[in-house]
């Protein structure tokens, strides 16, 4: 079996992700990550080396360094920066639920 981690849990309710993490632990979480798996044996495992880079450019596109803060930190994105359409997507169901002969 290999090793896999993730955040998943209800134990404490709804846990939204941290809306800045220091720049210290940020690189730890990413170089954990860049080195999951490797410890494992898996080197023919493309997928695993696939998922892992997917993985990586999540966090790096979810995630801007901040500098103009001492010490640096990484600053969440708001969705509407990355996702420019999902606020009209709940707008578009609301108003066929509202008109559903449109």
């Amino acid at each position: 079996m290999s090793d896999c981690q993730a955040l998943l849990g209800q134990k404490y309710g709804y846990r939204p992700f941290p809306p800045t993490i220091d720049a210290d632990e940020f690189s730890a979480i990413r170089a954990e990550l860049a080195a999951a798996g490797d410890d494992a044996g898996d080197e023919d495992d493309e997928d695993a080396g696939c998922n892992r880079q997917a993985s990586l450019e999540l966090l790096d596109t979810w995630f801007k360094r901040n500098t103009n803060v001492i010490p640096p930190v990484y600053t969440l994105q708001p969705i509407s920066s990355i996702l420019p359409d999902y606020a009209l997507d709940s707008v578009i169901i609301r108003l066929h639920s509202s008109f559903p002969s449109i």
